[in-house]
């Protein structure tokens, strides 16, 4: 599977109702259902989130040990820059850079790949047989 972690820092008063908000429209969409079928027989399991709360960065430091996390993210509450940030005791002004960093274009790195001029060298499946 794969996992996602979002933090933001959200100024005080906004997107307070976000929990309630959530919790209603999952009221509105009635039960969840384990999984779909698919018409390719293929069962297509449901994300199964039951509710969604307001975290204090503290409180999920493995020192105030006040709420439960996933192995997932404790392990990555090792990672001491993350945890730092976290605390509060690293400056994100410091620490970050000024701007997000752009993407690489193709024009930018370093490889040339088949579209800009490199050569395709490989065989590939079927290339160069004859039947």
């Amino acid at each position: 599977g794969k996992f996602a972690l979002v933090i933001i820092d959200i100024p005080d008063g906004e997107l307070e109702d976000f929990p309630d908000k959530y919790a209603a429209m999952k009221e509105q969409a009635g039960p969840d259902q384990e999984y779909r079928m698919l018409p390719m027989g293929i069962k297509k399991w449901s994300k199964q989130i039951p509710e969604i709360g307001w975290v204090p960065a503290g409180s999920i430091l493995p020192e105030s040990a006040k709420s439960d996390v996933s192995d997932l993210l404790g392990s990555m509450l090792q990672i001491t820059g993350f945890r730092e940030f976290l605390d509060g005791s690293v400056d994100p002004e410091k620490v970050l850079p000024d701007q997000p960093l752009a993407p690489l274009g193709a024009e930018e790195g370093k490889g040339q790949g088949k579209s800009n001029g490199g050569k395709d060298k490989g065989k590939g499946k079927g290339k160069g047989k004859s039947y």
